[in-house]
């Protein structure tokens, strides 16, 4: 698929233009999704992808990067300023041959650049008043521009929150070249078998919908009607998008946060909380941590806070290591009826055990990157020491060709305003 295509990938998929609303992308949901889902005639695929498209231009922060990274135009179909004249486009290709003053002071530039820190201190001490006037408003004229920094203070558990969040609201995974997972049905789960694709899956009592954030699972109750999931899904993702967007304040907790987007929605569309019959868990990413294993799951609740209790726990043993982990998550096993404290420590150091050789070979791949990366830096270190310096007169030389092209504008300036003289 080519880059001009992705651009508007998702807006085809669910048939909307670019500039569509909120509104507009929700109702082109319901209705693509009806029609890609495998029980009406669809397939895995093409459900998964309509669901992906929705929970990504649903959420503003997702969209505006998904815009950003697919919105522009590749560099050789881009169409010069037509305010710029073939004179003026000729001048700005080919600065030396004019003798243009930003060419010589992009010299003068390099050459003082590639000096020593006491050889440069010289040099610029030895410029004239009008090169060194020249010079300095050059290089404010190629100062990035400002960024403007977020005013909001977040709290820790909030900001560690965001930073583990999924990956449909992270700019850096939008728009992927590689194809999406299949959305795979389950079998026959058991009764402690949540698991299903993202956005709307089935298990043996009914359909189910699914949101993923802020490493936490928000389901809806299973219903018999595939319209209503759907329908269900689409009020998760208003409520997951509605949260991420919410700003933060010292009193603002992720519970919080939640409970609000929720009675908004469900106030908005006219649906009782309770008829949602909502349920949590938290989900971890511990590849980093073990090794081999994706994720740990918490257990599923009904209670919000108790779910946030499981994730804060899993997350801030994490942060602390492996040993803080496995204590973490012995004690959230330990709470379901089917596991005791030696049970649950057997599992878990099973699970640690098994993963040991991709341990292994993941801390040998590291030294090596990190034997490679010591030995660019030590010829990076040899290059910058080595390197030819440019003599001092190379640098007389990128001075004198500032000054002429000074010379040059004054003497054009000062021709022009004769001119403007005579003609008075």
């Amino acid at each position: 698929m080519s880059r001009a295509t992705d651009a508007h990938s998702l807006y085809q998929l669910l048939g909307v233009s670019c500039t569509a609303s909120s509104s507009d992308i929700r109702a082109a949901y319901l209705r693509k999704a009806l029609l890609a889902h495998p029980d009406k005639g669809g397939s895995n695929e093409s459900f998964h992808k309509v669901v992906h498209a929705f929970e990504t231009l649903s959420c503003l922060r997702s969209r505006i990067a998904y815009d950003a990274q697919f919105g522009t135009r590749p560099a050789r179909d881009r169409v010069r300023d037509p305010t710029l004249s073939p004179r003026t486009h000729q001048v700005a290709m080919s600065g030396r041959q004019s003798g243009n003053l930003d060419w010589a002071l992009t010299w003068l530039h390099r050459s003082l650049d590639k000096l020593q820190r006491n050889e440069r201190r010289v040099a610029l001490q030895g410029l004239a008043q009008p090169v060194r006037v020249a010079l300095l408003a050059f290089l404010e004229r190629r100062k990035p521009s400002h960024v403007e920094r977020p005013t909001a203070e977040k709290t820790q558990t909030e900001t560690t929150a965001l930073a583990l969040q999924d990956s449909h609201a992270l700019p850096c995974d939008l728009g992927r070249q590689a194809p999406l997972p299949h959305c795979k049905k389950p079998g026959m789960p058991g009764p402690k078998n949540k698991s299903g694709c993202p956005g709307v899956f089935q298990d043996r009592s009914g359909y189910r919908a699914m949101v993923f954030f802020c490493n936490l699972r928000m389901f809806c109750g299973a219903c018999q009607s595939i319209e209503r999931a759907i329908s269900n899904h689409a009020m998760l993702v208003a409520v997951k998008q509605m949260v991420l967007e919410t700003e933060d304040h010292p009193n603002a907790t992720l519970g919080n946060k939640i409970r609000n987007a929720l009675d908004s929605v469900c106030s908005e569309r006219e649906v009782s909380t309770d008829d949602l019959a909502l349920s949590y868990r938290a989900k971890i990413c511990v590849a980093a941590l073990t090794g081999g294993l994706t994720s740990v799951d918490g257990l599923v609740t009904a209670d919000l806070d108790n779910a946030l209790e499981q994730r804060d726990l899993l997350l801030s043993g994490k942060k602390d290591g492996w040993h803080s982990f496995r204590e973490a998550w012995i004690q959230i096993l330990t709470k379901s009826r089917t596991k005791t404290r030696d049970r649950a420590e057997r599992f878990v150091d099973s699970v640690w055990a098994k993963h040991a050789p991709k341990r292994v070979r993941r801390e040998e791949r590291q030294r090596l990157a990190e034997d490679r990366r010591a030995a660019r830096e030590k010829k990076q270190r040899w290059c910058a020491l080595n390197r030819r310096r440019p003599t001092q007169s190379q640098v007389v030389r990128a001075v004198q060709a500032v000054e002429k092209c000074l010379h040059a504008d004054q003497f054009r300036g000062k021709r022009k305003v004769d001119s403007e003289h005579k003609q008075h």
